[in-house]
């Protein structure tokens, strides 16, 4: 009489078939894992320099309100030196400096706090005012 054959081991793949299946599936768990952990990195890196993008043009228009600022208080008071001004989050610094011409240069040094992305953000603006009546003229304007 014949050994009887257990159901189960007539539809079992090979050992060798096995183990091959075996490291496919750990090599796609490695490069899914892989493509994963980068997309990740990518993303959060995207999500930085938006903020940092956001931080510049804030720190940006807060130094350029504070020259428009600047130019009202040098035709109230043609003696006024400067200050400190907060303009919406960004604290700014602004200096006035004279010639001997009767120019004046402003330079308003902007920063803005962000939140999650480390140092504050900086932005300073200089600008060449030309006493007249009235407002001051902009005769000069860079960036930095």
């Amino acid at each position: 009489m014949k050994p009887a054959r257990h159901p189960s081991r007539d539809h079992q793949a090979p050992a060798t078939e096995r183990g091959a299946a075996l490291i496919i599936a750990m090599l796609l768990v490695v490069v899914i894992g892989s493509l994963t952990a980068s997309l990740s990195d990518s993303s959060s890196r995207a999500a930085r320099e938006a903020t940092l993008g956001r931080g510049r043009s804030e720190a940006l228009a807060a130094a350029e309100g504070a020259v428009e600022t600047a130019r009202v208080r040098l035709m109230q008071d043609p003696a006024w030196a400067g200050g400190e001004l907060t303009i919406g989050r960004s604290t700014v610094l602004v200096s006035v400096v004279r010639d001997g011409e009767g120019q004046a240069t402003v330079t308003a040094t902007a920063e803005c706090p962000l939140r999650g992305a480390g140092l504050p953000v900086r932005s300073t603006v200089e600008a060449r005012l030309s006493p007249r009546t009235g407002l001051p003229a902009v005769v000069g304007w860079r960036e930095r």
